[in-house]
């Protein structure tokens, strides 16, 4: 019988990376840099920050023992050895570029954020007008690199949302890697590996995490839920093994997002400018947040991969009749160009793009995808 890999934060599957991850350390192969890519909300963070603790466990057998001093403070991503990185606001006007970033007010959601993620590493640390890692961030990571670890421990530096360096950030981060200081351990986590600079990609060992098994994320979903099987695995389905949307899913009536979705297919099936501006008016209005916008856009992500893929009963029923008519419909639907088009629409959110003229393309650029036309220039 195989040992039970332990952890000491929340890991819903992934129990195999991480079993290779801890098999690196346990071979000293580690190496001192590393980029843990895949989907939002799958675990990326939590397998890197159980890796951390097993790193510097006084008493490791097969993953951090949970009991030492070392693997308590870790538990509160409060210790010493761990610089926890991600984006911060931009510099005040008149702060220096080593200041802190955050107004006074700000601190405690910065705390509260980093509380959450140690109760769940899948929590994504929100702090507004938090856009970018900036390069004071870094230069201030650079000062304490440099400084001796207490007690012989390994530094770790986890780096979450890595794809968030801007220019001057990653620039900085490059200097550190390429002269890397002895004792420490780099992890950058994004879901966009191809937003980082090839010079730093060629400098970490890569490690692509895979979605969660869906039935791995539907059995957590019965049991943290009290939900039954067939629900678990339609969340589990829907999320595509984004763990955070699917807790968030299981307090929701899900059927209010498959209701947009057909509302949405049929002002494109219209064809009509004056529709679809009507739409966009819609997912503008300022009582909307970002949070529910993009939960709208993944569910388009999701009807137009399950149009696409087709000739799956169980899952398609998901949609009713919806998904059937449209690809006999439209025989010529550009499903790539669809898909693409949407993920576009979402980046520009986290840019702060104007919302209407976003929408308003997106939805022209879906009517000509669903017939087939060139989408180009919906897609600059």
């Amino acid at each position: 019988m195989a040992e039970i890999i332990k952890t000491i934060f929340p890991l819903v599957g992934q129990q195999m990376q991480l079993q290779r991850l801890y098999a690196l350390k346990d071979s000293n192969r580690l190496g001192h840099a590393h980029i843990f890519y895949g989907n939002e909300g799958i675990g990326k963070d939590s397998l890197t920050l159980n890796l951390a603790a097993y790193i510097n466990c006084s008493n490791p057998k097969t993953g951090p023992c949970g009991k030492c001093p070392s693997c308590l403070q870790m538990r509160q991503l409060q210790h010493t050895a761990l610089s926890l990185i991600f984006p911060t606001p931009a510099k005040k006007e008149g702060k220096s570029e080593t200041s802190d970033p955050f107004k006074e007010s700000d601190l405690e959601l910065v705390h509260k954020e980093i509380a959450k993620k140690a109760k769940l590493p899948y929590h994504r640390i929100n702090i507004p007008s938090a856009n970018e890692i900036r390069i004071s961030t870094i230069r201030q990571l650079r000062r304490d690199v440099t400084l001796k670890s207490e007690n012989g421990l390994t530094k770790i530096i986890l780096i979450s949302e890595a794809h968030r360096l801007n220019d001057p950030s990653a620039n900085a981060l490059l200097k550190i890697l390429e002269e890397p200081p002895e004792g420490t351990v780099f992890f950058l986590t994004t879901d966009f590996p191809e937003r980082l600079p090839i010079t730093i990609r060629s400098r970490c060992q890569q490690h692509v995490i895979q979605p969660i098994a869906p039935q791995d994320l539907s059995e957590y979903l019965v049991s943290k839920h009290s939900i039954d099987e067939s629900q678990g695995a339609l969340l589990a389905h829907v999320s595509q093994g984004n763990l955070p949307l699917a807790n968030r899913l299981a307090k929701e009536n899900i059927n209010v997002w498959f209701e947009h979705i057909e509302n949405t297919v049929k002002v494109l099936t219209q064809d009509k400018p004056v529709a679809m501006i009507n739409l966009s008016e819609y997912w503008k209005e300022k009582k909307i947040t970002d949070a529910t916008r993009n939960l709208y856009l993944h569910f388009l992500i999701l009807f137009f991969r399950d149009v696409a893929v087709g000739n799956d009963g169980e899952r398609l029923s998901i949609w009713n009749q919806l998904a059937k008519e449209t690809n006999e419909c439209f025989p010529d639907f550009r499903w790539n160009d669809a898909i693409s088009l949407v993920e576009k629409t979402i980046d520009g959110l986290a840019r702060k793009v104007y919302l209407p003229l976003a929408f308003t393309n997106l939805f022209l650029g879906l009517s000509d995808a669903l017939r087939g036309r060139d989408v180009a220039s919906k897609t600059e």
